[in-house]
This record gives structure tokens, sequence and C-alpha cells, in this order.
């Protein structure tokens, strides 16, 4: 393994992305800051990344300057708050193949408003993260575990069992799950959710906005409120439990529906 060690306190992608190939890793001890011109893909493929102050991209020109794939990981070690900013993120666009966090300050791990989106495996070792990744249709949650907020904005089958400390949004397409799923926070759909597990647990309110619940015969346990506009949930021979109130709304020509 080779270790470059970078100190000052800013560094930008061009300076160390020849640096990382398989089984290298640049360590960065301040903020890493991505802003060059040209696509990174097919560049960053392997190795580790470290970073132990703040990760921004921006955009001069190229959406796809820090797209990372393969076995490429963002190593996020800090011992203070860290944030990550990306300018552009998608699965077409710049994005991380891996990210592990491994910070284990109070503050934690923040995302930016633009989200960020996380196409191989996504590793919060428990550890506070606060704001949303966009989970690709390939990533997989290690331990089945993650304490932030994940969005999914794919059309996506989810082959293991989950329980995330934030909230669930589901924004675009067909999402099915095939096993349970228990929720800290606010399940929220803008498009479908199919679910096939035993068990959908939600610790906050389910909010549907244009979205639709399909249980498949299965149980919904809602802790806090269901909400519906110009959405349905369909129990198909399923169970909906709620504690909190229930709210059908419809507008103009949109109707909502159990």
């Amino acid at each position: 393994e080779m270790l470059l060690r970078v100190v000052v306190r800013r560094t930008a992608l061009d300076e160390v992305v020849s640096s990382i190939s398989k089984d290298d890793r640049v360590l960065v001890e301040g903020d890493f800051i991505m802003g060059n011109n040209t696509t990174s893909s097919g560049k960053l493929t392997n190795g580790v990344l470290e970073v132990k102050g703040n990760v921004t991209q921006k955009t001069y020109g190229n959406q796809s300057n820090f797209l990372t794939t393969g076995g490429f990981k963002l190593l996020l070690s800090g011992e203070e708050g860290q944030s990550v900013n990306f300018a552009n993120t998608s699965t077409s666009v710049s994005r991380i193949a891996n990210l592990e966090i491994t910070n284990e300050s109070v503050a934690g791990v923040t995302i930016g408003e633009n989200d960020l989106c996380v196409t191989g495996t996504l590793t919060d070792n428990g550890n506070k993260v606060s704001g949303y990744v966009i989970v690709g249709p390939s990533c997989t949650i290690t331990d089945n575990k993650y304490e932030g907020n994940i969005c999914y904005v794919n059309s996506v089958t989810v082959n293991q069992p989950l329980e995330i400390g934030g909230d669930i949004l589901i924004g675009n397409y067909t999402v099915t799950f095939n096993y349970d799923v228990n929720v800290a926070g606010n399940l929220d759909l803008k498009d479908t959710l199919e679910f096939k597990g035993t068990n959908l647990n939600v610790a906050g309110n389910l909010n549907l906005n244009y979205g639709y619940l399909y249980l498949n015969g299965k149980t919904a346990n809602v802790a806090g409120n269901v909400s519906v506009t110009r959405g349905g949930i369909r129990l198909y021979g399923g169970k909906l439990y709620c504690e909190g109130n229930v709210n059908l709304n419809a507008y103009y020509d949109y109707s909502s529906y159990i």
C-alpha cells in the first residue's frame, strides 16, 4: 500500500488523482476540494481517499469531475464535525462508489442540501450522519443499518432488511422492499413503494404526496400520522396500524384513498 499524506489545509483533485490506484491511499488531513473542469470517469476506480476535513465538489464546466466507480472509497475520518457538499450528484454524474464514515464526533458528518449519491457500499459504523444520501440501484448498506436519511430516485429492488435512523424518501420511480424495514424518522413517498417484507415500521409519520404504498398483504405500523395527498395506500389484504391521525387530502382532479 502506498500512503500519500497531504498536510496542506486544502487540496484539489488534479493534485492527487494520479496517485490513487489499486491498494493505494491518499490521506488529506484538511479539507478536500474537487474543482476539475474535466471528467474523472475511468480514473477513480480503486484505492482510498481519506479526508479529515470537509469534502466539496464544485462544477467548473463538468458535472462528472468527481465520478468514482469500482472499488474507490471515500473515508471520512475526522475528529470534529465534517461536511460533504456536492454541486452535482446522481448515478450518472459525480458520485461516490463507496462511502465509509469513522468520524465518531458528536457533530458527525453533515451532507449538504444537494445530497450525495452513493452507488456501491454505504457504511457509517453507527456514527452520526445528517442530510440525505441518494442510494444507487446497486448500493448495499453495511450491516443493514444507517443512522442518517436515505433517498431513492431510481427504480430499485432492495434485497436486504433495513434499519434507518433518519428518514426514507422515495423520490422517483418504483422502489420494492423485499424485507422488513424500520424507519426511526418519517417515510415520505413521492412515487410508488411496493412492500413485500413482513413488517414496515415507521416511528415518525407516513407521508404520501403523489405517492403510492402497496402493502401486498403485509403490515405497516406507523407511530405518528398518516397523510395522503394526491396518492393512495392499497392494502391488498394487508393491515395498516396508525397511532396518530389519518388525513386524506384531495386537490382538484387528484384523489386520495386507502
